[in-house]
């Protein structure tokens, strides 16, 4: 899944926010690829 640079940040938000990768898959209903290939 390639993401563009507004969604991987989102993503990146999310996850400071919610203080984990995992917490912040739950919240934007995503699958661990998803959320932590644009991060890494």
């Amino acid at each position: 899944m390639q993401l563009n640079m507004l969604e991987a940040m989102n993503i990146y938000v999310n996850v400071v926010e919610q203080g984990s990768f995992i917490r912040a898959a739950e919240v934007l209903e995503l699958h661990r690829p998803a959320y932590s290939s644009p991060i890494l």
